[in-house]
């Protein structure tokens, strides 16, 4: 079996446009490059910052436990405050009940 051999004949425009495309492909492989070299350089600063700001928290926590030591100590006294579910009341009927509540417990106060 022979193969016959086929030429293909282009045009100076095709030919021009075809190197044009392929600069285009090489011009933007560059660009990407930059960018990428660019968010490189970006990351290595960012971690470098929070490198430092580590530091600095871990170096203000340590002035405030030490600083801690001569404060003096105060006992807190917490209310104990119940959580109450949202029943089927609107939130108006809610409120209403809540302040019936406290008048309630105003006029016993009164009548101690």
């Amino acid at each position: 079996m022979s193969i016959k051999e086929k030429f293909i004949g282009l045009d100076n425009s095709h030919v021009a446009s075809g190197k044009k495309q392929l600069l285009y492909c090489e011009m933007e492989i560059l660009t990407s490059l930059q960018k990428y070299s660019r968010y490189q350089k970006f990351r290595k600063g960012e971690l470098a910052i929070k490198n430092l700001l580590k530091k600095v928290i871990l170096e203000i926590r340590k002035e405030m436990n030490s600083m801690m030591e001569y404060i003096p100590q105060i006992k807190e006294d917490f209310v104990k405050v119940e959580a109450r579910g949202v029943t089927s009341l609107g939130k108006r009927d809610l409120l209403e009940e809540e302040i019936q509540n406290i008048r309630r417990k105003i006029a016993s106060i009164d009548m101690n």
